[in-house]
């Protein structure tokens, strides 16, 4: 028997849920994406990384999103770096070219 029925109620009268978001989904654990004007906000309820990535590799779109998540992380870490001065060190790093002496 799951543990938890999470419910989704839409604020605006206007917008229109899916039967199963207002009638409950069933659960042993859970995690929320949410979308807000500053930004994302989430929560993880009795899942593990490795929980939330079988959840993932099951569906098209988080799959997707993880995949760019990763791509925007890795670019962030280069630029990062290269503000820090390593531009060439970084950039061969990246694309592992880097010529040993």
């Amino acid at each position: 028997m799951a543990k938890y029925r999470i419910r989704i109620e839409a604020l605006d009268p206007a917008e229109e849920l899916r039967a199963e978001y207002r009638m409950g989904i069933e659960c042993d654990g859970f995690t929320i994406i949410g979308d807000q004007e500053d930004g994302a906000n989430y929560s993880i309820h009795k899942m593990s990384t490795v929980d939330i990535a079988e959840a993932m590799v099951n569906s098209e779109d988080l799959l997707s999103a993880a995949i760019i998540a990763k791509a925007m992380a890795e670019a962030n870490r280069i630029a990062r770096e290269m503000k820090g001065g390593r531009v060439i060190e970084a950039l061969m790093d990246h694309i592992g070219g880097r010529d040993e002496d």
